[in-house]
């Protein structure tokens, strides 16, 4: 359950990284 859940909290890091990083371009111009 707990590896579960690391795994989870994990991936949603690294989405919530990705789309910073996608974003950032746009943001800066």
């Amino acid at each position: 359950m707990f590896d579960f859940l690391k795994d989870w909290t994990s991936w949603v890091l690294i989405l919530v990284v990705g789309s910073l990083l996608g974003l950032l371009p746009t943001i800066g111009g």
